[in-house]
């Protein structure tokens, strides 16, 4: 692999010499030739990679920033860390994947302070969070674009990093505080999604080997977000056993007999069921928002157009209010039930 290094001081040096051996690295500083870069300048880092060419990863150990007592530090101090550290890094993400192989990755060096600052880190600590909220939201971009993209797969690289670095302050995922569980299951979801759009995206070249081992790391994200406690999934049943032995004939009667002006008959029945099942397929297959309740009543309407039996339509319209208000209705009951508990239990 073509591997850029950028900074080349204790840390970058030490990435040099741990690639060096198995890989054609480019080692890239602020001051020396043949590769220099500053990385609070944009222009430079268009030069640099304009003279380097194509790479398969770039890992940055650069940016500067400032370490002092808040009182003291000046706009000019905060400066510097946004300028080099936070812009300098993102520049390099934005001008560097047109440059980047179509398996290629960037890393990223943000630090503990964003997470954990300390007395002096006033100027450095805000750097660090934002440098890492840039790499959730240039993953966001894969996620919502549904589809695999150079700074997209690059984000996802560094949001799986951040999770190895969080987790690993607790050594074990079930010893991570409630408070930061809620931002690592979020980055968890992101990475997942994220690994299923890569998985579909034929361009990419991926071994054999190399797709193993991302299903198994995203079956191991999966088994860490995706999963229902037992008691819900027994309570539910049973709120669904009990609704059914309540309700089913008033819901029998409605979409039998008072959708339409004349009772649904075998035809009818079996035409909305088999678009009712084509429907919730096709959206379950490429991810569409849909309700079986929806897609049912309405293919028995659409049943009795074709028929020419005509709608009742004081039926349609209360379905169309039951559509419209559920959701507002459903969000107010459980915000309200949810305060509830909060404030009295």
């Amino acid at each position: 692999m073509r591997i850029v290094v950028v900074g080349t001081g204790v840390i970058g040096g030490a990435i040099v010499a741990a690639l060096s051996s198995r890989h054609d690295v480019v080692a890239v500083t602020r001051h020396s030739e043949p590769h220099r870069v500053d990385t609070s300048d944009a222009a430079s880092i268009a030069r640099l990679f304009a003279g380097i060419g194509r790479f398969d990863a770039l890992v940055s150990a650069a940016g500067a920033a400032t370490f002092g007592e808040f009182s003291k530090l000046t706009e000019a101090d905060y400066r510097v860390g946004l300028d080099s550290k936070l812009m300098g890094q993102v520049n390099l993400v934005r001008l560097g994947f047109e440059s980047m192989s179509d398996r290629g990755s960037f890393t990223l060096t943000s630090g503990v302070l964003g997470k954990s600052p300390t007395p002096g880190s006033a100027a450095i600590s805000p750097v660090n969070s934002a440098l890492e909220s840039f790499a959730r939201a240039a993953a966001l971009e894969l996620v919502r674009n549904r589809k695999a993209t150079p700074e997209g797969i690059a984000a996802l690289g560094g949001l799986s990093n951040a999770i190895a670095s969080e987790v690993g302050r607790y050594h074990s995922i079930d010893k991570v505080p409630p408070g930061s569980m809620v931002n690592i299951r979020n980055e968890m979801y992101l990475v997942s999604e994220g690994l299923r759009f890569m998985g579909k995206t034929k361009s990419l070249n991926v071994s054999a080997g190399d797709q193993a081992s991302l299903d198994a790391y995203k079956k191991q994200l999966d088994h860490s977000t995706k999963f229902i406690p037992t008691w819900v999934k027994v309570a539910v049943a049973i709120a669904l056993g009990l609704g059914t032995m309540i309700g089913w004939k008033r819901i029998v009667v409605t979409v039998g007999e008072r959708i339409g002006k004349t009772h649904l008959t075998y035809a009818q029945g079996a035409s909305a069921e088999i678009v009712a099942m084509a429907t919730i397929g096709a959206a379950e297959m490429y991810g569409l928002p849909v309700s079986t309740t929806h897609v049912l009543s309405s293919g028995v309407a659409g049943t009795m157009v074709a028929n020419s039996s005509g709608l009742q339509w004081a039926t349609v319209r209360a379905l169309l209010m039951a559509w419209v208000l559920t959701l507002p209705v459903s969000i107010a009951l459980s915000g309200g039930l949810y305060w509830l508990l909060r404030t009295f239990l």
